[in-house]
């Protein structure tokens, strides 16, 4: 996050480090991005529907599917969301899809990395470790280890 928010970035990222679950880290960055898009908002239906459709699919809803349920280009709904939200709805659907992830994770402690990953819309396990790495901060094995979440493993 540091590249899209700079200084704030380093704010949050500390809140999360010190948060005890990851229920706490996801309330912390929810609000972070409602405030965001609160000091960003401009009456924009557009955008509001594509924020509706990120949240219903828990950030899995391919983009070009975002572009066909809105009747606009790529472009301007990037424009659009960019102006509302500060960031582009591809961003907002990976944050999204991660924050689900950690959620998902609080309950599912016992599935396989392999279920964890496709059940929440990742394309294969390198996909998800890469972007967990990236929003996390940390690999997804040392993030495991420090929750005490072991997965089962069927083979």
């Amino acid at each position: 996050m540091g590249h899209i928010w700079e200084k704030e970035a380093f704010e949050i990222e500390e809140k999360i480090c010190l948060a005890p679950n990851n229920s706490e880290r996801v309330k912390i960055v929810e609000s972070f991005l409602l405030k965001k898009l609160i000091k960003n908002y401009k009456n924009n239906f557009v955008a509001d529907k594509v924020l509706k459709y990120i949240k219903e699919t828990k950030g899995r809803l391919p983009l070009k599917r975002l572009i066909s349920n809105t009747g606009i280009t790529e472009r301007t709904l990037e424009r659009k969301f960019l102006s509302s939200v500060g960031i582009t709805p591809k961003q907002f659907s990976r944050i999204t899809r991660f924050l689900n992830t950690c959620s998902f994770l609080e309950k599912h402690k016992s599935q396989s990395l392999t279920q964890v990953t496709y059940e929440c819309g990742y394309y294969d396990q390198a996909h998800f470790i890469r972007e967990f790495k990236e929003f996390a901060g940390i690999a997804a094995k040392e993030y495991f280890k420090e929750a005490n979440i072991s997965f089962y493993d069927p083979d």
